[in-house]
């Protein structure tokens, strides 16, 4: 239950703040080329999340076991796709760089965090199955399309 509290605690703000630290990591470290992917799949992730949040007017759960706020959203799940992304998208980012176990074992331990993420929604009644299951389908698709159709564009560019 802490940690459902505390992943309820995370707000969009907390997660670029977290976003930008890396992309500035990733450009210090001299991985500069994956940059231009790894915001541009924050964008468009985020960007379908809250297009969808705006569109939908899902109201949350009656009886969530959290206060929230009451103009918040709940369809679809902005931290199912939020850690979704972030478990397609670091292990690209540094595939580069690792050897592919430890991209495998990257993408693991993030793809776990995000099962973890999810289930915490859950647990506080935040979200329904099918809100969370969205969130997490945005958050696989939206970076598995940047980097598919994008890195050879920004990859040229930059």
């Amino acid at each position: 239950m802490q940690f459902a509290l505390f992943i309820n605690a995370i707000t969009p703000v907390h997660f670029l703040i977290c976003a930008a630290l890396y992309a500035f990591v990733l450009q210090e470290v001299g991985l500069s080329a994956e940059v231009p992917v790894f915001i541009t799949s924050i964008a468009a992730t985020l960007g379908v999340v809250g297009v969808l949040k705006l569109v939908c007017r899902v109201e949350r759960r009656k009886d969530a076991l959290v206060k929230l706020n009451s103009k918040k959203r709940a369809f679809p799940s902005g931290h199912a796709a939020s850690s979704a992304l972030i478990a397609i998208i670091v292990p690209y980012t540094l595939s580069n760089t690792l050897t592919l176990t430890m991209v495998g074992v990257t993408a693991g331990v993030l793809a776990i965090g995000a099962v973890l993420v999810s289930a915490s929604r859950l647990t506080l009644k935040v979200h329904t199955r099918f809100q969370i299951a969205v969130g997490l389908a945005i958050g696989i698709a939206g970076p598995l399309l940047c980097i598919y159709y994008l890195t050879p564009v920004l990859v040229g560019l930059f």
